[in-house]
């Protein structure tokens, strides 16, 4: 084993069983064959310093560093720059993103004959939100006797504020307009609640709690005896 060799092993020892600092250094430090590399302290690469204390077993970097492969954080991650992204973003539905638009997605059958109320959405204490849209896929067939089922959407303010589907709209085979896919509703002004029809979204702005619901009735009687929905909720949380 030359000098080189010996180095290197040592410099690889050094690393996994304490700190590693490389400042001011050059030409290139390589490892050949090592399979893994722990470290029990902090890694400093670069002259400069972090903006955050360094804390047992972190790493900084200054300058640029790149990753050629799949990477994976688990936990939180805080950009102060610029993100340049030339690849495609595939981003979760049903999580609440502050200042990015959320699709919040909801399924749900008929609760019972007599109807019920599913919430859909939850507009926590101090939040603001601005409610872009809310679209409605009926899926199965809500029956009752008199074909007259009902579903609106809306909040404690407005029952129906969102969407109003009467039983001919609560059928999956419905279209809204010619071409217009069968069983999607609220998306014309006979179908849209006075929140989202024309306004541009309709803006949350709670000192307390405030729930989205859909409420499953019929105008008379209590005879439901099916009916499935999913609906889709297009928001933005601001603060």
């Amino acid at each position: 084993m030359n000098r080189s060799t010996i180095a290197l092993v040592l410099a690889a020892l050094a690393v996994a069983m304490s700190g590693a600092m490389f400042v001011g250094t050059t030409g290139t430090l390589g490892v050949t064959n090592l399979d893994a590399l722990y470290l029990s302290e902090d890694l400093k690469v670069g002259n400069g310093t972090p903006s955050v204390t360094l804390n047992g077993e972190d790493a900084y970097v200054e300058g640029t560093f790149e990753v050629d492969g799949a990477s994976r954080l688990d936990g939180a991650m805080d950009l102060n720059g610029a993100v340049d992204l030339d690849g495609v973003i595939t981003n979760a539905e049903d999580l609440e993103h502050i200042g990015l638009p959320t699709w919040l997605t909801t399924a749900f059958t008929y609760t019972a004959a007599a109807g019920g109320t599913v919430t859909l959405a939850t507009i926590g204490a101090g939040e603001a939100w601005i409610v872009h849209d809310v679209r409605v896929e009926v899926t199965s067939n809500f029956n009752a006797t008199g074909d007259d089922a009902t579903l609106v959407i809306g909040d404690g303010n407005d029952a129906d504020g969102f969407c109003v589907l009467a039983d001919a709209e609560l059928q999956a085979a419905d279209t809204e307009g010619t071409g217009w896919s069968a069983g999607w509703q609220c998306q014309v002004a006979a179908t849209r609640g006075v929140f989202i029809d024309g306004t541009g979204g309709f803006v949350y702005d709670e000192a307390s709690t405030e729930t989205i619901d859909a409420v499953i009735d019929e105008t008379s009687g209590e005879t439901l005896a099916g009916g499935a929905a999913t609906v889709h909720i297009l928001y933005t949380r601001i603060q």
